[in-house]
């Protein structure tokens, strides 16, 4: 199961674009009051000084028409507020309005962000969509940016809307099928980042919205895709030649159940032919510093879904350990991967953006990552 709820008292990382607005302006210190940290992204930083909580924010630079800046200012959100529209009257603004919101979806979905708010606008019923303005209109379009699935996918490959409808209908076996065929054509890494992640995390969003319903999707999708992640070795073939020396130590934090990210790390770097070896969920804190001082490892990641479960003084003693043959170090590294190390760093420990950028760290000689 991907968890995207958390619990109601862990502050969150915001992202308010038009925080220079009216409505932004005045979400934004309500943010602030609730306990939350926020981020502004801004084309002029410039116009957001004279606002009282300027300073109380962390103001960026960024286009929503510009994905590299939007990719910069998504990194670490939790929540990201769109509430920037064209104001333009040329022949191309509902263009211009759909392809930002499809730039801003994608890039929230690669770094992990687990809801974007839209800003819409007030449609009536009944009303020709020939007599609505054109601006209303495009707000119209943009937030319907779903497809008959009814989940909220935004800008997604074709593959995720298939999936979708699938899990939907709770159809086993065509869920297992598009999986499968999705890994068997691309591999893991994208298997993860532009189906898998995209789809599980509409579900998610969905039951969120509806309450109790949707759980069976969720979990039904989850199994599936946990079942498509321990098949890759089989549905790939045999990948890279399996390399000699120490293996990647993978585990869960204590109290952490979500095993899913971690299972697609492990499936990535089989298929790269990476030693590893999976510790799973809940890792109690001795018998995970006994596995390392057992396998010597070449590094250890620690997933951590939520802030309240990441423990930082197991990451500094890890840090602090000596592993390897006579305690030796070789290529050791500490990865802390998930939501629930964002808001801090250990210095030291690195703390990768998604699955592609972990397996370029875990596996340097395979950096390309070409699937």
């Amino acid at each position: 199961m991907v968890e995207n709820r958390r619990r109601s008292e862990e502050p969150l990382h915001c992202l308010v674009t038009g925080a220079s607005g009216y409505i932004g302006g005045r979400l934004v210190p309500e943010l602030l009051a609730a306990g939350h940290r926020v981020r502004c992204m801004a084309r002029s930083p410039g116009k957001l000084r004279d606002h009282p909580w300027a300073g109380d924010v962390d103001t960026v630079r960024g286009d929503v028409q510009d994905a590299e800046s939007v990719a910069a200012a998504l990194r670490g959100i939790d929540v990201a507020y769109y509430l920037v529209h064209s104001l333009g009257s040329g022949a191309d603004f509902e263009a211009a309005d759909r392809r930002a919101a499809e730039i801003f979806a994608a890039q929230a979905d690669a770094c992990g962000v687990q809801r974007i708010v839209y800003l819409g606008g007030l449609t009536p019923r009944g009303i020709p969509e020939s007599s609505i303005s054109p601006h209303l209109r495009s707000r119209a379009e943009v937030a319907a940016g779903r497809d008959s699935s009814g989940l909220p996918l935004g800008a997604v490959r074709a593959e995720c809307r298939g999936l979708a409808r699938a899990a939907l209908r709770l159809e086993s076996v065509a869920i297992q099928e598009q999986l499968n065929t999705f890994v068997q054509e691309h591999g893991v890494v994208a298997a993860w980042e532009e189906l898998m992640m995209p789809t599980l995390h509409a579900v998610g969003r969905k039951w969120e919205s509806s309450g109790d319903r949707y759980v069976e999707v969720e979990h039904l999708l989850s199994w599936h895709v946990s079942t498509a992640l321990r098949n890759a070795q089989l549905l790939l073939g045999p990948g890279e030649a399996r390399k000699a020396g120490p293996p990647v130590l993978l585990a869960c934090v204590p109290g952490e159940q979500h095993t899913l990210p971690l299972e697609a790390v492990h499936a990535a770097l089989l298929q790269r032919g990476r030693p590893v070896r999976m510790l799973g969920a809940a890792v109690p804190a001795e018998a995970l510093i006994a596995a390392v001082l057992r396998t010597g490892p070449a590094a250890v990641v620690l997933w951590s879904q939520t802030r309240s479960l990441a423990s930082t003084p197991l990451a500094l003693h890890l840090l602090g350990m000596g592993w390897g043959v006579n305690g030796a170090r070789q290529q050791a590294a500490l990865v802390l991967a998930g939501p629930g190390w964002r808001g801090g760093r250990i210095e030291g420990a690195a703390q990768p953006q998604g699955l592609r950028e972990a397996i370029a760290l875990l596996a340097p000689e395979s950096s390309g990552l070409s699937e």
